[in-house]
């Protein structure tokens, strides 16, 4: 559900959805011990690689869930902490909820460092190769897009130019040229200009 190198373990922060948790049916059972455990997965998730997933094996599931070794009390609590979790193709749990924040995070910390990197590269007139960036992308935005398509970092990623970014790390760019100077093209009348 999330890409192999999603990576939001330098992130302090994970969002949660009150209104969807709070009206849960995982809310809702009565078993305060399965309830701890499934948030506490919910958590230790956000930080893995990748982000919103967790090993499928019952070892250690419950070194992650607060049970330490005790295998016999997590098996009690498993099925309900998991609730929502699906076995996915890499051999990992993901829960869609968690997936979605982690692809709004990952996605918007992409776009954010190849904008900063164009950015730089016009400023400092340095090439900058956005491929790996727009590999990225190419890889995370469907995935966000299948589970939100409203999702704000999906509404990000199609408003912008692709090429325009990858164009301008080897020449002029869209925008490059406009703006503030240092004293060229001050004042005003026609004149011929470059296109």
């Amino acid at each position: 559900m999330t890409p192999a190198d999603c990576d939001l373990r330098d992130s302090k922060f994970m969002p949660m959805y009150v209104q969807a948790l709070l009206n849960s049916g995982f809310n809702a059972m009565p078993d305060d011990t399965a309830w701890r455990a499934g948030v506490t997965l919910w958590l230790k998730a956000w930080h893995q690689v990748p982000a919103a997933s967790l090993p499928a094996g019952d070892e250690d599931l419950c070194a992650l869930a607060g049970f330490g070794r005790d295998l016999k009390r997590w098996k009690k609590a498993r099925d309900k902490a998991l609730r929502g979790w699906t076995l996915c193709d890499d051999g990992r749990l993901y829960h869609p909820l968690i997936a979605e924040a982690a692809l709004e995070a990952w996605n918007s910390r992409l776009l954010a460092r190849l904008n900063g990197s164009a950015g730089n590269a016009r400023r400092w007139g340095a090439d900058f190769d956005a491929t790996p960036q727009e590999v990225q992308l190419a890889e995370a935005v469907p995935l966000l897009r299948a589970l939100n398509p409203q999702a704000e970092a999906v509404k990000k990623a199609d408003r912008r130019k692709p090429s325009a970014i990858a164009g301008r790390s080897q020449g002029q760019g869209e925008g490059e040229g406009e703006g503030e100077g240092e004293g060229e093209g001050e004042g005003e009348g026609e004149g011929e200009g470059e296109g």
